[in-house]
């Protein structure tokens, strides 16, 4: 097998960059959707536990229904964001394999490369507009925490 001259390394290397960076930024969004997770799963169990330790009226009933349902949807959201966020980890690190191969064997996959680089930001946005939805339905529940009207 014939390797591909320095400078077209050089080149490779030059152009992973912003898939690298990519990773990266994925992996810090990923953290915060880790840690938003596990404050609403405190906040179920919370929740939960207040149900059932005291006895209540109607409408606190009512209330805490209705905060453990945005919760729980809440929740989902943030799976189906950290499932997108990693997609788009794996597409940004496919593109960097994709990119060396073509280098080293000398192949034209525009296609191919183009195919992951749009997966892997789709994915990204997907990922950040659930989080912005998880956000909104936090300031929900937050009103039927406060009593806020709507």
């Amino acid at each position: 097998m014939n390797l591909p001259p320095a400078p077209d390394l050089v080149s490779t290397l030059q152009v992973v960059i912003g898939p690298s960076i990519l990773i990266s930024a994925a992996g810090l969004v990923q953290l915060t959707l880790v840690n938003r997770l596990n404050h609403i799963q405190d906040r179920i169990r919370l929740l939960a536990d207040r149900a059932d330790l005291r006895a209540e009226d109607q409408t606190d009933k009512t209330r805490k229904s209705r905060q453990l349902a945005i919760l729980w949807r809440r929740a989902h959201w943030i799976r189906s964001a950290t499932l997108l966020v990693t997609l788009s980890a794996l597409c940004s690190a496919s593109l960097i394999l994709v990119l060396f191969l073509v280098t080293a064997l000398h192949l034209d996959a525009v296609v191919l490369i183009g195919i992951c680089f749009m997966a892997a930001i789709l994915s990204l946005v997907l990922s950040l507009a659930l989080l912005m939805a998880d956000i909104q339905q936090s300031l929900s529940a937050l009103r039927l925490e406060l009593r806020v009207p709507d």
